[in-house]
């Protein structure tokens, strides 16, 4: 059988690109680069705010703008917000993101066009991710009682827990019976 190199980019963490993502690059490749930019625009502010979708006038208008119906429009959106989130997420630099959108099919006006979008908006994308990260608090310190019967695995005892957590008043405490 015949082997398939596949490639790989550094704005989908060193993976191949999504089939859908390719097929999407040449809609974005008709759209003109001036509107490439107001879109990348567009798809960067539900980055910022946590949502998963571009949504509203802003978006409705620059896509009508670009001649695109609602469903390629949303493909499109989707296409660019998921190339501007991986690549924060990987923490690849602006050039890589030139290069590899223009490996992908992009001609060079509508990858710089995104590029610059994702340079100048690279540490709001990176500050909100961190903020709608899940975060654990931090531990301060750990004690433990073991109480009453054997302390074999059938004992019949229990085991107590007081764990501290940082920025918490009142420690977590529970038990833990076979």
């Amino acid at each position: 059988g015949r082997s398939t190199r596949r490639m790989r980019f550094a704005i989908f963490g060193g993976l191949d690109c999504p089939d859908w993502v390719l097929l999407e690059m040449a809609a974005i490749s008709k759209i003109p680069a001036v509107r490439i930019r107001l879109l990348a625009e567009q798809v960067v502010v539900p980055l910022l705010v946590g949502s998963q979708g571009a949504e509203g006038k802003p978006i409705a208008h620059a896509v009508s703008e670009a001649c695109l119906d609602d469903s390629e429009g949303r493909a499109v959106l989707a296409a660019m917000h998921i190339v501007m989130s991986s690549a924060a997420k990987h923490n690849v630099d602006e050039a890589t993101v030139l290069d590899e959108l223009e490996q992908l099919g992009l001609p060079n006006e509508h990858a710089q066009a995104i590029a610059r979008v994702y340079k100048l908006r690279l540490s709001d994308i990176r500050d909100a991710a961190q903020r709608q990260s899940f975060h654990l608090p931090r531990m301060e310190s750990v004690a433990y009682r073991i109480q009453g019967g054997d302390h074999g695995p059938e004992g019949g005892g229990t085991a107590a827990f007081r764990l501290g957590m940082l920025g918490r008043h009142t420690p977590l405490e529970f038990e833990v019976s076979p």
